[in-house]
């Protein structure tokens, strides 16, 4: 019978670890998606792209879109370049 490690105890912890390397954003958008009535904020980072939705209404102004935006990519653990921030109405 073949026993197999105990990783718990090998002191190494992969969440940890992966929530200490930064991942930066390469773009940042927010946009109306009609769809989901909803605005779409979409994070490329490399060839990996991630969208997230809002429930801020179709009508908020830009400087709410870019805060929510901002807390969307920090809250998904990336590095981002808060002015380059792209808002598509």
């Amino acid at each position: 019978m073949c026993t197999l490690p105990d990783f718990d105890n090998v002191g190494y912890d992969a969440h940890h670890k992966k929530t200490e390397e930064s991942m930066h954003a390469d773009q940042v958008e927010i946009s109306w998606n009609e769809a989901k009535s909803s605005w779409a904020v979409r994070i490329v980072a490399g060839e990996e792209a991630v969208r997230r939705h809002t429930d801020l209404p179709k009508s908020v102004d830009d400087a709410s879109l870019r805060s929510a935006a901002e807390k969307v990519v920090t809250d998904e653990g990336y590095e981002f370049d808060a002015s380059a921030i792209t808002i598509r109405r």
